[in-house]
């Protein structure tokens, strides 16, 4: 899995305005399948931040109850 994550990162990175509104499931599936392996292999502060950028996206795409969930 975080091989496909990291490969597709970028695109759903330069996307996801466009796909959040149809596709946000999939881009929740995405983030809860890929963050905990993301931070599994990168234990250092600046790749925190980049999971929080990422937890910050699903907010807006499913609100906080859902993200909560997945903390």
């Amino acid at each position: 899995m975080k091989y496909v994550v990291n490969a597709i990162q970028p695109f759903i990175d330069n996307s996801e305005k466009y796909l959040g509104k149809d596709y946000s499931s999939e881009l929740i599936a995405f983030y809860n399948n890929g963050i905990p392996d993301f931070l599994k292999n990168n234990i250092e502060t600046k790749y925190y931040q980049t999971v929080c950028r990422y937890i910050r996206r699903m907010k807006k795409l499913v609100g906080a109850k859902e993200v909560k969930l997945m903390i």
